[in-house]
């Protein structure tokens, strides 16, 4: 009898001691993979943290670019004493921009746009003096602020949306109440003062 016990007993103490064997072994596995996923994602997150970092580079250096030109320094309220070289010039700074970020469209603005005003020159509600988005509406260079630049449509109507080719309103206040919003942020934490600024504004998932 007391063999079997001591049989049975030192079975039980095998048993434990192979459990223990194993547990510490996937205790072992799971700590190394997890040391693996760690390491993998962390590289990872560097890598898109400096495509993130490249891409703000991006569209600093090209709307500076931008805003250190003589003629958009120059600019009237509409654009309409910009020459053809120079919207060609924006243009290419334009593209060169959209080639490399997901920009899609690059505003020129006056410091005071206010687009819950009415301007006194067109009637309608403040848009920008420009806006360049060839490569996603495939229409040349726009200056949103003219009054015949678009349909004519009654000014409580501006915040309605004209129609793309698929038929779909391409309402522009909510980005143009951001752009306010920036503008505003500028003026708050730039030191020197304003009179233009050409503003990017990042593709959202209906392309606008």
């Amino acid at each position: 009898m007391r063999r079997s016990t001591l049989a049975y007993a030192s079975i039980v103490i095998v048993g434990l001691v192979a459990a223990a064997g194993a547990g510490a072994y996937w205790l072992q596995q799971y700590d190394s993979q997890k040391l693996r996923y760690i390491s993998d994602q962390t590289d990872k997150t560097a890598v898109l943290a400096k495509g993130v970092e490249t891409a703000f580079a991006t569209i600093y250096q090209n709307i500076r670019t931008l805003s250190m030109l003589p003629s958009i320094r120059t600019i009237d309220r509409h654009g309409t004493n910009l020459s053809d070289e120079a919207k060609t010039t924006i243009q290419q700074v334009y593209n060169n921009l959209a080639d490399n970020v997901a920009v899609s469209e690059v505003y020129i603005l006056p410091a005071n746009f206010n687009p819950e005003a009415i301007d006194p020159d067109t009637g309608h509600h403040e848009a920008p003096a420009l806006a360049f988005d060839e490569l996603i509406t495939g229409s040349e260079s726009a200056s949103s602020g003219v009054a015949d630049s678009g349909p004519v449509i009654p000014p409580e109507h501006d915040f309605d949306g004209i129609p793309d080719q698929a038929g779909i309103p391409q309402v522009e206040i909510e980005e143009y109440r951001l752009l306010k919003k920036q503008i505003d942020w500028y003026k708050q934490t730039t030191p020197l003062p304003l009179r233009s600024r050409a503003s990017p504004s990042r593709s959202s998932p209906d392309r606008r």
